[in-house]
């Protein structure tokens, strides 16, 4: 029985987030390749695993959360 608080959620959601959760990633993708390194495929991405670890080491207790929800 869903309640009030509780959105209702179905296949063609899970699409549309999957399908702009994958766009966003080859846009971000895209850019590093772009501006980190551009000639230098192995620093590229060594950035880019920086970027992504200090983030998590940031905002990782956030993204826990959401994904309890």
């Amino acid at each position: 029985m869903m309640t009030e608080e509780t959105p209702e959620f179905g296949l063609a959601d899970g699409l549309f987030v999957f399908v702009g959760a994958v766009s966003l990633w080859r846009a971000v993708t895209a850019f590093e390749d772009t501006y980190f390194f551009p000639k230098d495929a192995e620093r590229s991405i060594m950035a880019s695993a920086a970027v992504g670890f200090a983030i998590m080491a940031w905002k990782g207790k956030d993204f826990l959360e959401i994904l309890k929800a």
